[in-house]
């Protein structure tokens, strides 16, 4: 939450009712912070600790922060203001956000963040003397994902949050405030607490809700009742001095994110414990033990829904010609939960070995998931390309993709019962990777003069369709230039291979989609970048603008999945280091073969001080060490004697559990983590132990100790 001091505020020139109302009595400064003061003091007691930016005296009226921006999922917002006075405000706060490296969207035209409220997925926007009608546009271009909706207030009102407050599926509004339309909207999404002239004077909407607190004005004490009677606690501020200035707690501050340490969506803290979704991390050690592997297949739907909808919308919008397909990536996690969750919700399948495909074979045969699309990466050895045969023939959609012109040959001069479809995969360099050695000699893809070759020599097999041209980028991080230039370079070569042949229509974007490590990241910013320029190069080019496919494997699973620790041990030399109760070179082979942060949190103590600490496995290695790449320490609550802290590791669901082994031996014979899926049936959740820990009874096993003529012949 970000307020701003009242040391510079003065009422020199009034810009609204209210002001105009009392200006010539004049305002009461000393009292107006001390109010001030008293709710910061509020916010501190009930655990939320606000960013304090220092007023500029060249802003008298910047306490009312609300109004300079706004932002919605991770993007910043910057107002473009009606009045003159507070236009200085606007470069006071880009400069605040520059200064702590976020980027900004400027809004071109007329909009205050007090006349912006968001409801689940919609935006509410007050058309109103400070915020025009070319803004709803605007805000809609922004966010594809969202449903816009105008409310058109009277002419007396200054802004929507002066008329409208929202508590989950109840709406505390003044109906006089706005027009007959606008009213209904609200009637038919809302339950309505409708206020009188008195309360409305009082702003009895203009509220602040985070969490299950609602920090409100003392004075409005009918509405406060009924706002409590809706589940909620209640937190009366004094703070009428600040209504004579035409607003109240809301004005006064940017609540961007109700829990800014969790980071993401899905997490956040109840009574001083970390939660994800609705389940208590701590309860899950309690009850099934540590180290755990936890599994949330319900996660690959939202994601998968989430990014279908906000490119879908973006198309629409936009007048792209061409539709969208997500395909899955099956290699970042074969588990069946995944496999099976990501196959209901994805458009395709994507599979890159003869053993991947058999798991789709499975899937589909057995009537798990319906049948689809599965498109066939890889180098295809005898036994994939067989297998590959077997299901063409057996009528299965399949997207085979050459990578060989040998692979070619091979499928040119097979005798196909059935229609394949075929795509090429196209060499662009891997600029992602730091050593220029492998990014000149990047074995994957087909050179021009191959995909001609295959271009002009395909049809001589009358069951061969060309359909697609496919290309890769890997690189675990996003990087905006790499992938633009990539997409490029991708976009070039299937225009050329267009204008050869017509029966392609379909581009296909293997990896390079970001993964929001600690939930920053603006998709649908990165959705209308990549559309965008698609449909700006297909202008280029002279081509029809293509089908997209997308295969997404990271981005897919990696929040579908977490790891809960124990910090087994503290050891303090030059540093702290918490020791836990697994290796990281086991569980996260990422952390030291590619150098990957992950997001770590504390699942509980985090009423404890902070302190700088190190974390290391517990392995006799003196690289099982975890760190940020860019700082060797990070805070983590402090451990007083007789307790235990427990750490969470999220966003781990891709490919570490595949690097490390599932059921192996590992490193210094440190033991897999108890395994958990928890499932959605009924709207309620499951849980599912796949398995404990293992035993040194397994290890024994595995190791053939437990074999007697093993140990007999070496004895």
């Amino acid at each position: 939450m970000i307020l701003c001091d009242v040391n510079n505020f003065r009422l020199t020139d009034p810009i609204n009712n209210a002001e105009k109302k009392h200006f010539k009595q004049g305002i009461n400064i000393s009292k107006l912070k001390l109010q001030h003061n008293k709710f910061i003091k509020v916010l501190h007691k009930n655990n939320i600790n606000p960013i304090i930016i220092k007023s500029d005296a060249n802003c008298p009226e910047q306490v009312f922060v609300r109004d300079v921006a706004f932002k919605i999922d991770k993007t910043w917002c910057i107002c473009n203001m009606a009045t003159k006075i507070r236009e200085p405000e606007i470069n006071q706060f880009i400069n605040y956000l520059k200064a702590n490296n976020k980027s900004f969207y400027q809004f071109k035209s007329h909009i205050e963040g007090g006349d912006v409220l968001i409801w689940n997925q919609t935006i509410f926007v007050g058309i109103s003397n400070r915020t025009n009608i070319d803004s709803v546009e605007e805000i809609t271009t922004l966010f594809p994902n969202y449903d816009v909706v105008p409310i058109k207030l009277s002419q007396n009102i200054l802004h929507l949050d002066c008329v409208l407050g929202i508590i989950d599926n109840t709406a505390i509004v003044y109906k006089k405030g706005m027009d007959k339309d606008s009213y209904n909207i609200l009637n038919k999404l809302f339950n309505l607490i409708e206020i009188t002239s008195e309360e409305q004077e009082n702003l009895a909407t203009n509220f602040i809700k985070l969490g299950d607190i609602v920090f409100c004005e003392k004075s409005n004490k009918r509405v406060n009742l009924l706002i409590k009677k809706l589940g909620v606690t209640i937190k009366a501020i004094e703070f009428q001095e600040f209504h004579k200035l035409g607003g109240s707690l809301r004005c006064c501050c940017l609540d961007y994110s109700i829990n800014d340490y969790a980071y993401k969506k899905y997490l956040h803290y109840e009574n001083n414990q970390l939660f994800y979704k609705d389940i208590n991390l701590h309860s899950l050690v309690s009850k099934y033990g540590c180290p755990i592997k936890v599994g949330y297949p319900e996660m690959i739907k939202e994601k998968i829904r989430y990014l279908k909808n906000i490119f879908n919308k973006y198309i629409k919008i936009s007048n792209y010609n061409g539709k969208y397909f997500y395909a899955n990536a099956n290699k970042a996690s074969y588990y069946a939960e995944n496999v099976i969750t990501a196959g209901k919700y994805a458009d395709f399948y994507e599979v890159s070995s003869v053993s991947d495909l058999a798991i789709v074979e499975r899937v589909l045969s057995k009537k798990i998931v319906e049948k689809k699309k599965i498109i066939c990466n890889g180098i295809k050895d005898k036994e994939y390309l067989s297998l590959i045969y077997k299901l063409v023939d057996k009528g299965y959609n399949i997207l085979n993709i050459i990578d060989s012109i040998e692979e070619f040959k091979n499928i040119l001069n097979y005798p196909f019962k059935q229609n394949i479809e075929l795509g090429i995969r196209v060499k662009v360099e891997d600029i992602y990777n730091n050593n220029p050695k492998f990014a000149k000699y990047n074995r994957f893809g087909l050179y021009p003069n191959e995909v001609d070759y295959i271009i002009e020599t395909y049809k001589n097999n009358p069951k061969l369709k060309l359909t697609t041209i496919h290309y890769h980028q890997r690189g675990s991080t996003f990087n905006k230039e790499n992938f633009l230039e990539n997409l490029s370079s991708a976009l070039e070569q299937y225009a050329k291979a267009v204008k050869k042949d017509k029966n392609i229509t379909y581009f296909d974007i293997g990896g390079g989609c970001p993964y929001d490590k600690i939930g920053e990241y603006d998709y649908t910013q990165f959705v209308k970048m990549t559309i965008d320029t698609i449909k700006q190069l297909s202008l280029k080019y002279k081509i029809p603008e293509p089908n997209i496919i997308q295969e997404n494997g990271r981005y897919t699973v990696s929040d579908a999945c977490f790891n809960i620790y124990k910090i087994n041990c503290v050891k303090n030399d030059d540093k702290f280091w918490y020791v836990v109760d697994d290796s990281f070179m086991t569980s996260l082979p990422n952390t030291w073969a590619l150098q990957e942060d992950f997001l770590i949190l504390p699942i509980n103590l985090i009423e404890n001080k902070m302190i700088p600490v190190r974390l290391a496995g517990n392995s006799c290695d003196g690289d099982d060490v975890y760190y940020y790449q860019s700082k060797s320490e990070f805070m983590l609550p402090e451990i007083k004697e007789g307790q235990t802290l427990y750490i969470g590791i999220f966003g781990m669901g891709a490919y570490q559990e595949i690097l490390s082994g599932i059921g192996g031996i590992h490193h210094c014979l440190n033991r897999e983590e108890h395994d958990l899926i928890i499932y959605k049936k009924k709207n309620k959740n499951c849980f599912y132990y796949v398995r404990p820990a293992q035993t040194l009874k397994y290890l024994f096993k595995r190791l053939l100790y437990k074999n007697k003529r093993t140990m007999k012949k070496f004895k």
